[in-house]
């Protein structure tokens, strides 16, 4: 009897930036999802003059890629490259858009500060208010 392999599902979602010294106060982030990002990294290396780097890996939020390309769509540089200033910290900003899409992950980073302050689950400086909400 043969077993049947469940499908693969892209289920990570990732955020990778160029390493590059042109690019010190505007930082190029490609939001992207994957069945395995790490897998992934060295056939994007493949076209990018610049050495690649993992910024952060969600796990279970590979669905919200285009939800966040939307919600990100003014700051697209090309396909899915966007500009982020270096500060405040565009992971964090990121992620922030994330919970505001509705994405609940089993963890929270514990304050986004209060450009981040209005979002779901979080008091007027930005922080957490209750844990996963």
């Amino acid at each position: 009897m043969s077993r049947v392999q469940a499908p693969r599902v892209k289920d990570e979602l990732y955020l990778i930036t160029m390493d590059s010294p042109a690019y010190e106060e505007i930082i190029k982030i490609k939001i992207g999802r994957a069945d395995n990002t790490y897998s992934r990294l060295p056939r994007l290396q493949t076209g990018c003059p610049y050495p690649l780097r993992v910024l952060h890996v969600e796990k279970g939020a590979g669905r919200y890629e285009i939800a966040l390309h939307q919600f990100f769509d003014p700051q697209r540089r090309q396909g899915e490259w966007f500009d982020f200033p270096s500060e405040p910290d565009p992971v964090e900003e990121i992620l922030a858009a994330l919970v505001h899409l509705g994405y609940r992950a089993s963890w929270m980073r514990p304050a986004l500060g209060p450009a981040y302050a209005g979002l779901p689950g979080r008091d007027g400086q930005g922080r957490l208010t209750c844990r996963g909400c």
